[in-house]
Order: C-alpha cells, then sequence, then structure tokens
C-alpha cells in the first residue's frame, strides 16, 4: 500500500491523475461488488433456510462486502458469516474491514453512532492459510481431490481449497457446533492456480485410470460451415478418459 501511494504521489506531483487499485480490488468502491452480490444471494437462496455463508478471504473486499450487505438486509435470523483467511491473520483481516467500513461511512469507528457495528460483530474470521499463502500442504489438496470426486466442483488451492478445508477440518474437530445448520459455501474461483501445484498433484491423482498422464498438443485442421479453413489446437490425453 505505502509503495503504490508513494507512486500515487509521484504522478500527481507530475500533474497526472492516478487512481489506485488496491491488491484484490479491496476498496471501497470494490467492496460494492459484494455488496450487490449479498443481494443476488438472499434472493437466490430466499426459502432454502440458510444459516451461515463461508469463503475464502484474500483480501478483505469479498467478506466486507457480504457480511455488510447481509446486516444491512437483516435476515431473521441472522446469516453468520465465515471468512476463512489464507493470508496475514484474523487480527488484520478485521482492522482492514474496519477500515472499509469507515470509508463507505457506515462505521464511525467507534461503535457509538452507526447501527452496524465493527467487522468483529459482522463476521468469524478463521486462519486457513497453512504453511502460507498459495503454499498446498497434501492434506489441502487431498481434500480439493475428494471434493472434486464427491460433487464434481473443482476448487484451487489458493482460496477455495484452503477454505474448505479449514471448513472440514473445523466441522470435524466440533461437529455439534454446526449440528443442524445449512451452511453456503462461497466459491471465488481461482483455478489458475492449479497450475503451479502440478507437481503435487500428479502425485495424488497419478494412481488413478484416467488421471495424471502427459498431456501432448494435437492440431486438428478442419472447415467451418461458411467453407473457411479453421486450426484448433487441443490436448489429447495419451491415456485414460480423454483417450
Amino acid at each position: 500500500m505505502r509503495l503504490g501511494q508513494a507512486v500515487v504521489d509521484k504522478l500527481r506531483a507530475q500533474g497526472k491523475n492516478p487512481y489506485l487499485v488496491p491488491v484484490g480490488g479491496s476498496s471501497a468502491l470494490g467492496t460494492w461488488g459484494y455488496l450487490q452480490a449479498s443481494e443476488e444471494l438472499r434472493q437466490q437462496t430466499s426459502g432454502m433456510g440458510i444459516s451461515d455463508v463461508v469463503m475464502a478471504c484474500g483480501s478483505g473486499g469479498t467478506s466486507a462486502g457480504l457480511c455488510l450487505g447481509l446486516h444491512l438486509a437483516m435476515p431473521n435470523p441472522r446469516i453468520a458469516v465465515h471468512a476463512y483467511g489464507v493470508c496475514d491473520d484474523p487480527d488484520y483481516f478485521y482492522d482492514y474491514i474496519d477500515g472499509l467500513l469507515t470509508e463507505l461511512g457506515v462505521w464511525d469507528g467507534k461503535g457509538g453512532t452507526s447501527s452496524v457495528p465493527s467487522a468483529r460483530g459482522l463476521l468469524r474470521v478463521v486462519q486457513a492459510r497453512g504453511t502460507g499463502y498459495a503454499m498446498s500442504t497434501d492434506a489441502e489438496l487431498q481434500t480439493m481431490k475428494e471434493v472434486a470426486e464427491e460433487t464434481g466442483v473443482i476448487l484451487d488451492p489458493v482460496y477455495s481449497g484452503k477454505a474448505i478445508h479449514g471448513l472440514i477440518a473445523e466441522m470435524r474437530a466440533s461437529p455439534q457446533a454446526w449440528q443442524g445448520r445449512r451452511v453456503l459455501f462461497l466459491h471465488t474461483g481461482g483455478l489458475l492456480g492449479m497450475y503451479d501445484k502440478e507437481d503435487q498433484l500428479r502425485q495424488l491423482l497419478g494412481g488413478k485410470q484416467g488421471y495424471g498422464h502427459k498431456v501432448e498438443r494435437l492440431e486438428v485442421n478442419t472447415t467451418s460451415s461458411s467453407g473457411a479453413d479453421v486450426r484448433l489446437q487441443v490436448g489429447d490425453v495419451q491415456h485414460g478418459m480423454m483417450q
């Protein structure tokens, strides 16, 4: 943030008008994206009895918008929001989200004049970074593999994979705390992070038919319905399901 602000100051001194986009777009303006998403979520889950919403938290904007939006919608009973941090620590995220709430003008920094509480009153932040940001343990990747096999949903290793691993670990450690609750897990994307985990994933998947085999590029020349020549490059798996 300090480096970004230094560049902004330098450009302004040159007579320019820069706009600083923070990490993850997690600014007060960026928070509006998930403020609006919270209303979509509320409409789409109406009547489903959702008690908890769970998501990964990397820079704070998603969590800030969602917890504030659900608070302002005032569902009864309230939906509990759980943010599983994939970097930093819970205190950092509470403080950062408080800053966003202050910039949005919904919290005065003291809690005395607003109906919106501080971040600690809006959501629960859980430490889920494991060995570090974007660093995957075999246990985390194993959880992703099991979720994919059971549901067909592909998680990513940097964000949603760490969050679901942390959630399942908590449920196993304290099943009574989650008993009877209806949990919505918000998948926030990030699948390109899978490429960085190729070696680890190959070890997990290599022993199963259809997984872990070398992919080669195959060029396909064909003609479209309009008569134009079309050249495609696709992956051809030598063994397994795509053979």
